[in-house]
C-alpha cells in the first residue's frame, strides 16, 4: 500500500498512525570497507574488546589465523564491524604456504553490538561483505560451554 506525505512536520504521524507497544521507526545504517590503517583504529578496537570481552585488535585476530587483514567492514558509529582477512588455503593448516595455494577472504570476525539490532547495522554490514567479496568464507566453531 501507499501513503501520501501531505507535511514533513507530521510525517511520523502519517506514516505509523497508531501508538503504543510495537511502534518502532529504525533508523537504518550504512556499512563502508575500509583498508587496514585507514579505519578509525581505536573504535573498531572497542567495538571487537567489547564483543570478545578481552583487548582485540583487527591485527590480533589476524595473527590467530596466520593471516593478514585484508579490509574492515563497519558502521559509521561502529555498531557492526567485521574483520576480512587473507588466507592461503593449504591442504594442512599451520603449515608453510606451499607453492599452487591461492588466497581467499576470510570472515575472521563478525561482531554487533546491542544497538546494531535497532539501526539495522548487522544487515548492512553483511550486505557491504557480500557485494565487496562475493567469494566470502568463514568457518565456524561451537559456543564455549559455560
Amino acid at each position: 500500500s501507499s501513503v501520501p506525505i501531505c507535511s514533513p512536520a507530521d510525517l511520523t504521524r502519517q506514516l505509523v498512525p497508531h501508538r503504543g507497544p510495537g511502534t518502532q521507526i529504525r533508523r537504518g545504517a550504512k556499512a563502508s570497507v575500509f583498508t587496514p590503517g585507514a579505519a578509525d583504529d581505536a573504535a573498531i578496537t572497542a567495538a571487537l574488546t567489547e564483543a570478545h570481552g578481552r583487548p582485540t585488535t583487527a591485527a590480533s585476530i589476524a595473527d590467530r589465523h596466520g593471516a593478514r587483514v585484508l579490509a574492515i567492514v563497519a558502521t559509521a558509529n561502529h555498531n557492526a564491524v567485521a574483520v576480512v582477512t587473507e588466507t592461503h588455503l593449504s591442504p594442512t593448516p599451520h603449515d608453510p604456504v606451499p607453492e599452487g595455494s591461492f588466497a581467499a577472504p576470510r570472515l575472521s570476525a563478525f561482531v554487533a553490538r546491542r544497538q546494531g539490532l535497532d539501526d539495522a547495522a548487522e544487515p548492512a554490514v553483511w550486505a557491504a561483505l557480500t557485494e565487496r567479496f562475493p567469494e566470502l568464507w568463514w568457518a565456524a566453531r561451537p559456543a564455549p560451554e559455560r
